[in-house]
C-alpha cells in the first residue's frame, strides 16, 4: 500500500486482492471494474505464453501492454475499459490488487467495507 501511494502521490486504502489462473481459450471481455478497483494493479506471476493486456486510453485509442512474468500494470479500473483476448497458451497466473484513494469519492470501499455493510 505505501508503494502504490508513493507511485500515485496520494494515500490509498487497500480494498481486496485475488489470484487467478487462466487456461487455454479463456478471455476477459472489455469491461470497467466496480468502485473498489479505483487503483488497480495487475501482476503477471507466471505464464507459458505471454498474454497481451488491452486498455482503452482516454483518447479512445486501444493500447496493448505485454506483461512478462514479474511485470505489472497500474490503471484506474473503474474508468478505463480493459480486456484480454483469447489466451493461446496453457496457463497464465495473475494477481490483482485493488485500492481506493483515501480521500476520494470511493474511500468507503476500503477493505470492501461498503459492499459488505450493504449485504448484511
Amino acid at each position: 500500500t505505501p508503494q502504490i501511494s508513493n507511485l500515485i502521490e496520494e494515500n490509498v486504502f487497500p480494498t481486496y486482492c485475488y489470484t487467478r489462473e487462466y487456461l487455454n481459450g479463456m478471455d476477459l471481455k472489455p469491461h470497467k471494474d466496480r468502485p473498489s478497483c479505483e487503483v488497480s494493479l495487475s501482476v503477471n506471476l507466471n505464464c507459458d505464453t505471454l498474454w497481451d493486456f488491452w486498455i482503452l486510453a482516454p483518447n479512445r485509442e486501444k493500447k496493448k501492454v505485454l506483461l512478462k512474468p514479474g511485470d505489472a500494470i497500474m490503471y484506474n479500473g473503474i474508468t478505463a475499459i480493459h480486456w484480454r483476448e483469447v489466451y493461446e497458451g496453457e496457463f497464465c497466473i495473475q494477481t490483482f490488487m485493488h485500492y481506493v484513494r483515501s480521500k476520494g469519492e470511493h474511500s468507503l470501499h476500503y477493505f470492501d467495507r461498503y459492499i459488505l455493510s450493504h449485504m448484511i
